[in-house]
């Protein structure tokens, strides 16, 4: 699918998501990781469910292409999806972990060289999924399966419920979800070639039903309002929004009161 907004859209399941020869990035002003228990139960509870040719649909990314240079591999910018992402890329890290506990360093090998980070020419390494600065340390550590390092409380709850579980099967269970989560579950994949097109399809996907705290809806708002405005300096704006961020998120129990004020 293509259109007059600069957007092309596939369905790809998550193992041609995580095999493109690009970077993930989500860049600081995005919200921090925030699924929890209700929407790590229902992904395990729709893995198990599957059967030999089913397929599940988890949902869409959206993303905008960023030129890194000749030495570095190219980034795809995450507007949206981050939280989908990140929480199967944990699941492929204990999986890694598992197998690497039973003995079976070539799988966790794969898992590790294919799906958790990427190489460019120069073979230098990159995390396949950067995190904002807020919680990239910790996700670094469960990329790198350093699970005593993960002092992000959220990460750490996603990764211990994924843990109690995959830790629990057997070497053939584990192969079976491995396979599962890689090519029986799809997303739409969604690139953008600027950020007015992420920005009003973001609000689309929010007007269709996709919950979304009022934090990411002004921020979306102020963003998409910039990205038009040639006599706007946008990273002017989103340095402000940065500065803003910094200054309240760390310091209030509940920053999106802040924000709604």
């Amino acid at each position: 699918m293509s259109g007059s907004l600069g957007i092309s859209a596939n369905e790809d399941t998550v193992e041609s998501v995580l095999s493109r020869n690009y970077r993930y990035t989500v860049p600081d002003y995005q919200r921090q990781y925030s699924w929890g228990e209700e929407q790590w139960r229902a992904l395990w509870e729709d893995l198990q469910a599957l059967r030999d040719g089913d397929t599940h649909f988890l949902g869409s990314i959206v993303v905008i292409e960023r030129s890194s240079g000749l030495n570095e591999l190219d980034r795809l910018e995450v507007v949206d999806g981050q939280q989908r992402m990140a929480t199967m890329l944990t699941m492929l890290a204990v999986m890694r972990q598992k197998y690497l506990d039973e003995g079976e360093s070539g799988q966790a090998d794969a898992i590790r060289n294919e799906y958790l980070f990427e190489q460019d020419l120069d073979q230098q390494e990159y995390q396949n999924l950067t995190l904002s600065r807020y919680d990239n340390d910790s996700f670094s550590a469960i990329l790198n399966c350093n699970f005593g390092q993960v002092d992000n409380e959220t990460l750490n709850e996603a990764l211990e419920f994924f843990g109690s579980r995959i830790h629990g099967l057997d070497l053939d269970e584990t192969d079976v979800l491995r396979k599962r989560l890689l090519s029986s579950v799809t997303l739409v994949s969604i690139e953008c070639t600027e950020e007015q097109s992420a920005f009003r399809l973001f609000e689309t996907l929010n007007e269709r039903g996709l919950e979304l705290s009022s934090v990411d809806l002004m921020k979306n708002h102020i963003f998409s309002i910039a990205a038009q405005d040639d006599d706007v300096d946008y990273e002017a704006v989103k340095q402000s929004w940065q500065t803003t961020v910094d200054n309240t998120v760390p310091h209030l129990n509940k920053p999106s009161r802040f924000f709604r004020h």
